[in-house]
């Protein structure tokens, strides 16, 4: 298997500057090019909103080299499995969850997808910004639950995902294996976890199932059936397919959680000499009051649920409609591993390649770090310990300031 990323010498690089005119060669594209911008989705590719007078679209170009401090190397081809995967789920998870692939390069290592609804949020600026959406988290849990059900034991899934080259380059060795050398104390507990992400073969393991990746829009009753018992009130796109392998189901449930843990640390103290709650958005029609999150993150009562209570919540709400989906692939053990692979990915999000941008307070990030450690020290017997660890961990914290 080859582990070190390689690419072509000549590949063409696409700027914001030079799409417009990159597009027209092509042939893609009719339509007068009105606006090129580029978005902030993730460190590992040009991503590119494209608009002409009538469409709008999205281009991903893959970059060998991601933009963090530490060094960072992965395959282009990556964005073919991207595509292939895309085009793969999108037959087997809800309607609108999966972008539509329009066009592949082989040329230049980028793909042209459709674009999600103008209108949709990114949901990791919705939570940071105190806008609590459980809906989300429900339809969260269904879609990541069908994804594993539905390619459980596949053999076609298994014969197209089998390889995890481009996994290997940007999560097992960026992740588990460095954050080991920086925690060499940890060998016992994440020695296994490596093995289980190099061997274990259940169902496809998107590899970044992250609130980042959900772009939440709202929909209503009308749309494609979710196997919810009532329609959320919002659904989401899911991008960023570029991990997607047959491997370690576990893997994908720890990693969504770990993000959820992170911003429940980071919503008990939002107001801090480093970091400041974002302001409200302009008022809109598709984010209507009754979904935010109340005024006061420190404040609980029947009334008004503190914001880290309220992450809590979305945790278990995930899980229920999780576990409802999943079925019996959802068995002790699995929940076991995930709960393991959460506290590896909360440790890697303070101390390895890739931390958080919205822990900039050490205080909080060694909060974290004490809580990723004793997931993995100390075992918890199932979800309910988890949050009760973190409930404990954050009435030890200095008192929030309020703004």
């Amino acid at each position: 298997m080859r582990r070190t990323a390689c690419y072509k010498k000549y590949m063409r690089e696409i700027t914001p500057d030079n799409a417009a005119d990159y597009l027209h060669q092509t042939g893609l594209i009719a339509e007068e090019i009105v606006g090129v911008e580029a978005l902030g989705w993730g460190v590992s590719n040009l991503v590119l909103r494209v608009r002409t007078t009538g469409q709008w679209f999205v281009l991903k170009q893959s970059r060998p080299q991601l933009r963090t401090r530490e060094l960072w190397l992965s395959d282009p081809e990556r964005i073919f499995r991207e595509a292939e995967a895309m085009q793969a789920l999108a037959t087997i998870l809800p309607a609108g969850v999966v972008p539509r692939v329009l066009h592949v390069n082989r040329q230049d290592y980028w793909l042209l997808m459709e674009h999600a609804p103008p209108s949709a949020r990114v949901w990791k600026g919705e939570l940071l910004a105190g806008r609590i959406q459980p809906a989300v988290a429900e339809f969260a849990g269904l879609v990541l639950g069908q994804l594993h059900q539905r390619t459980r034991g596949q053999a076609d899934f298994r014969q197209r995902f089998a390889d995890r080259t481009i996994f290997w380059q940007l999560r097992t060795e960026p992740f588990y294996l460095r954050i080991l050398q920086r925690h060499p104390d940890l060998s016992e507990a994440i020695r296994p976890l490596i093995e289980r992400l190099e061997s274990h073969s259940e169902a496809i393991c998107h590899g970044d199932f992250s609130p980042k990746n959900f772009l939440v829009w709202p929909v209503d009753s009308s749309h494609a059936q979710t196997g919810l018992a009532s329609p959320p009130r919002r659904f989401f796109t899911l991008v960023d397919y570029e991990t997607v392998h047959y491997g370690d189901a576990a893997m994908d449930v720890g990693f969504f959680l770990s993000h959820l843990l992170l911003k429940a640390l980071r919503l008990s103290r939002p107001w801090t000499e480093s970091w400041q709650l974002p302001p409200p958005p302009e008022n809109n029609s598709a984010h209507p009051p009754a979904d935010r999150a109340s005024p006061s993150p420190s404040v609980s009562s029947s009334a008004e649920i503190s914001w880290p209570e309220q992450i809590c919540a979305l945790t278990e709400r995930f899980w229920t409609h999780y576990r409802r989906t999943a079925g019996d692939l959802c068995t002790p053990e699995h929940e076991y591993w995930s709960r393991l692979h959460c506290g590896v990915v909360m440790l890697v999000r303070v101390d390895g390649t890739s931390p958080v941008d919205y822990l900039p307070e050490e205080w909080l990030r060694a909060a974290a770090r004490q809580l990723a450690r004793s997931l993995l020290l100390q075992p918890t017997g199932d979800w309910q310990e988890v949050l009760a660890r973190l409930r404990e961990l954050l009435r030890q914290l200095p008192a929030p300031t309020t703004n």
